[in-house]
């Protein structure tokens, strides 16, 4: 698959999980703008560190392997400390989970050698074929952008009730309805 759809799938996973902890209780979201970024970045990296055009090239990385996915565990902690307050292991389990999904999508979209250099043994298919990547691509951006808009609107909603818990009563707020600027006589 692309590299579009390994960036946003963890991050319309994780919006997700945002939005629905935003539904259930008065809280804040459960990632920043910053930990989205990072969470995708980590989805794109195996394809960042090694890109590749052909999938024989993809089947010698060593980014995509079970090898990479332990290499790249501790990096994730570390990152997850650095960018994670106050949930660093939250995030630290969040990217590791978008490399493991990487590697999931691409077992699925041709399969992977999951253990190279020691055997070439190709884990997964041709199951997801090359017209559906762009599909893929296509929704997984649409979706992403109606999740951060919902995820915001549902952010200001929350505000707007902890500032109409915080002076009383709705009755208690009164709005002009002139616009700013202009005053009538």
């Amino acid at each position: 698959m692309f590299v579009i759809t390994h960036a946003l799938a963890p991050v319309v996973v994780t919006n997700a999980l945002s939005a629905l902890q935003l539904t259930r209780a008065s809280t804040s979201r459960l990632f920043t703008n910053a930990q989205l970024i990072m969470i995708g970045i980590a989805g794109a990296a195996p394809d960042l560190l090694s890109p590749h055009w052909k999938l024989s090239a993809r089947l010698q990385s060593p980014t995509h392997t079970i090898w990479f996915l332990l290499g790249i565990y501790p990096v994730c902690l570390l990152v997850g400390r650095w960018l994670g307050q106050p949930r660093p292991w939250l995030i630290a389990h969040c990217m590791w989970l978008a490399v493991l999904l990487h590697l999931i999508c691409d077992a699925l979209a041709g399969g992977i050698a999951w253990v190279y250099p020691l055997n070439q043994e190709i884990l997964g298919g041709q199951y997801v074929p090359l017209p559906l990547w762009f599909l893929s691509d296509a929704g997984f951006f649409a979706i992403t952008v109606f999740l951060q808009r919902w995820v915001s609107a549902l952010e200001m909603k929350r505000d707007g009730e902890l500032l109409m818990e915080r002076h009383g009563s709705k009755s208690s707020l009164s709005f002009s309805s002139t616009p700013r600027g202009m005053r009538s006589s």
